[in-house]
């Protein structure tokens, strides 16, 4: 039985650190991994009585690119969709990739030169997913 690779799969390693709708993300340094804890109608009581109503956990992957050119952050953005996507991702609280479902958060970008020949050069680029 011959076994076919399926990014789905926890036990497949992918040539891109990271998989967006689909597309291997290149040109990443690595990125970051927030848990966090989504709880529904929590707080302290008035007797002093903290109550804490968890749903679910969930996750934020920031992504840290290499320096790039212009071409190469446009068409980073072209492939990260305005709705809900699928991000494929090795998650370090599991030890397994996964597969989420997330919308794009915030963005941060600094250009460092621009060079005539070759147009703006960007220093650091940070994307946030956050899962829905």
């Amino acid at each position: 039985m011959r076994y076919i690779l399926d990014y789905r799969d926890t036990n497949y390693v992918p040539s891109a650190l990271v998989r967006i709708n689909g597309y291997d993300v290149t040109n990443l340094m690595g990125y970051d991994v927030e848990e966090y804890d989504l709880s529904y109608d929590a707080g302290r009581q008035a007797d002093g009585v903290m109550r804490l109503n968890y749903i679910r956990t969930c996750y934020k992957v920031i992504l840290k690119f290499q320096p790039m050119y212009q071409s190469q952050v446009t068409a980073f953005f072209s492939h990260l969709p305005r709705t809900a996507f699928p991000v494929y991702f090795f998650n370090p609280y599991k030890g397994i990739y996964e597969t989420i479902t997330c919308y794009r958060g915030d963005r941060a970008i600094s250009l460092l030169s621009n060079i005539e020949a070759y147009g703006p050069f960007y220093d650091s680029l940070e994307q946030s997913v956050i899962q829905l």
